[in-house]
């Protein structure tokens, strides 16, 4: 029986080819870095919301990192200390949060509910269950590097999004599961969700400036290139170096890197958005639907991957940026569902 995630939702949407090629043909592009600094980064997150020490936070991110050799490049050495610095930042800023007691919180909790008929899977990141308030919230970590002003074009389309649509409903169903870690009594309307996002860096080592450290590097009579190039390098930041910077970047209060953002939505606005997705599952489910090409998503995220194979230019085999997976959803690979309780 096919399902639906939040992720092949906004696939469809996008376009009916693109959905295609990923969830009935079965391709998928080659894993980017950025999908490997947000899977590190929601690594150190999910060690914050199990209560865990910054220690254990760091542990578990560099655990995990051996798991890709591209951590061991240049680029992934830079962007693991970048990482590094945005849980530190983290635990810091939310260092003082308590809970209600008691409070039950799930990690990577995996869910599968059927609505109208038409099922809908997914993880949510976390998920806050407050058992004296009755209330439940929704945890969506986001790494981005847009502004973070709210009221911006990142947050504004946030109330009919599709993947707090179908997550909300997901706590909805798990509360009401009896099976399940669930409210006493009565069931909130609505589980609030709340976007949890870091504002990610560009940054890379430079060279150091006297006020840190450093020298002012500039071509002396008679230097050769080497020679510059020599002075250079020893003038330049060390892993260590740049990491320890952003780390005193991202703890600075007065520099807006964190922000939690509730997702304001109505049971009203939720049923429609969420009806208006299961008859969009029904196009979905159209062989000749999904012939048809939307050109202006070609450009999204920076160029789709599928771009020559859909024009005819290349196999989606012989195309270096694509791989043929047999698991339509491997974000659902049956590991998290951690929780604790306060108490």
């Amino acid at each position: 029986m096919t399902s639906y995630t939040a992720s092949s939702m906004n696939a469809g949407l996008a376009c009916p080819k693109l959905y295609k090629w990923k969830y009935v043909d079965g391709w998928s592009s080659v894993p980017s870095s950025a999908m490997s600094v947000g899977t590190l980064v929601h690594k150190g997150l999910e060690a914050y919301w199990l209560g865990k020490k910054l220690s254990d936070a760091l542990l578990d991110m560099w655990n995990s990192t051996s798991e890709d050799d591209w951590w061991q490049s240049e680029e992934g050495l830079i962007a693991y200390a970048k990482c590094r610095a945005y849980i530190k930042g983290y635990f810091e800023k939310y260092s003082c949060q308590k809970f209600s007691k008691p409070t039950t919180v799930w990690t990577e909790k995996e869910f599968e509910f059927t609505y109208a008929d038409v099922t809908f899977r997914g993880k949510l990141d976390a998920l806050v269950i407050d058992h004296k308030n009755l209330t439940a919230e929704v945890i969506e970590h986001k790494t981005t590097s847009l502004s973070l002003e709210v009221g911006g074009v990142y947050f504004d389309r946030l109330p009919m999004d599709v993947q707090c649509t179908i997550y909300r409903q997901a706590a909805l169903e798990i509360l009401a599961d009896p099976s399940t870690m669930s409210l006493p009594g009565s069931i909130p309307e609505l589980p609030t969700v709340t976007y949890d996002v870091i504002g990610t860096s560009r940054a890379a080592p430079k060279q150091k400036t006297k006020a840190m450290g450093g020298k002012s590097v500039k071509r002396r009579k008679n230097e050769t290139d080497e020679e510059l190039a020599a002075r250079k390098e020893e003038n330049h930041e060390t892993i260590e170096e740049f990491e320890k910077r952003m780390t005193e970047l991202y703890r600075d209060p007065l520099i807006p890197k964190y922000i939690r953002h509730e997702v304001s939505c109505t049971m009203t606005q939720h049923t429609d958005r969420l009806t208006e997705l299961v008859n969009y599952t029904k196009l979905l489910a159209n062989r000749e639907f999904l012939e048809i090409r939307n050109s202006t998503s070609c450009g999204n995220y920076g160029g789709c991957a599928f771009v020559d194979t859909c024009l005819g230019r290349a196999r989606p085999s012989d195309s270096p940026k694509l791989i043929q997976i047999s698991d339509r959803h491997p974000e659902l690979d049956g590991e998290g569902n951690n929780h604790v309780f306060y108490s």
